[in-house]
């Protein structure tokens, strides 16, 4: 898939999903959590939120490569091959006073239905410096993208 085509795909992924599965891992293995997300328009980087006192952000402290997934699934009854899967991989940062806090109103704006939750003392918005999208489409069509 041509670049631009591709960045374009991307951008449409993320804006018609909220959520992503988030890959961690610990001494003792790996975890998937599902987290929202608000992403970037240059796709550097997305945000999402957690609690601070969870095994999730530990992790993220520890060990800060990580992976999301992003999927269009097809309906059901359709055919499988019309799903698609992005996964992104990265970085993870904690993010801290005033870039937070801006992070925090837009992340708000996306999902108004998280604003409270956004507001809890114990809630910190992890950063992910993305390193590479990987689109897979029809099974076997892999297409990459590196915003860096």
């Amino acid at each position: 898939m041509e670049e631009k085509a591709l960045m374009t795909r991307i951008r449409e992924l993320l804006a018609e999903n909220r959520f992503a599965v988030l890959a961690t891992r610990d001494d003792s293995g790996t975890f998937c959590s599902l987290v929202s997300y608000l992403e970037t328009d240059d796709l550097k980087s997305l945000v999402f939120p957690t609690r601070k006192n969870t095994r999730k952000f530990r992790e993220l402290c520890r060990y800060s490569r990580i992976s999301l997934m992003v999927d269009k699934r097809p309906p059901a009854g359709d055919r499988v091959s019309r799903g698609e899967a992005l996964t992104i991989t990265g970085e993870a940062v904690p993010l801290r006073g005033a870039e937070a806090a801006a992070r925090i109103r837009s992340f708000g704006q996306r999902h108004p239905d998280l604003k409270s939750f956004l507001r809890e003392p114990d809630v910190r918005l992890v950063q992910v410096h993305v390193k590479k999208y990987r689109l897979v489409r029809h099974f076997e069509q892999v297409s990459e993208y590196s915003p860096t």
